[in-house]
């Protein structure tokens, strides 16, 4: 255990930290006032769910703080909009496809992957250079 922790202790932070700030998000309010803001646009609840996934998962690279981030952000507007259990189940779809989408090379699991591999990242980024 000792040798296996390292590689991945930042990668368990990282989760741990989205997961913290989606609860700041509903605790704090901030998730309300995003809400008000994304009802306004006037798109359906599932491509909200799926567009602030993408977006977040784009911008930060892990797929669990941008589902755990979207669920804290669509709480609100999820509980007014009143949805059939079928439907909260194609919004949950439509956000894990959002956190999915964009995997690149601040995606944690593709340093996960190079740690645990004992792959050298320097060829993993730029494969023509030695």
């Amino acid at each position: 255990m000792g040798s296996a922790l390292p590689p991945v202790a930042m990668v368990i932070l990282v989760a741990g930290a989205g997961c913290v700030f989606g609860k700041v998000l509903v605790a704090s309010g901030i998730g309300d006032a995003i809400a008000d803001v994304l009802d306004r646009t006037g798109l359906p609840v599932l491509v909200l769910g799926f567009l602030t996934a993408l977006a977040l998962r784009a911008a930060q690279g892990s797929a669990t703080v941008a589902l755990i981030t979207t669920a804290g952000i669509l709480t609100p507007l999820l509980q007014r909009a009143d949805l059939s259990t079928g439907q909260l189940s194609l919004v949950a779809l439509a956000m894990g496809a959002g956190a999915l989408a964009l995997s690149h090379i601040d995606d944690a699991g593709f340093w996960t992957f190079t740690k645990l591999a004992g792959l050298d990242a320097r060829r993993a980024c730029a494969p023509g250079r030695s």
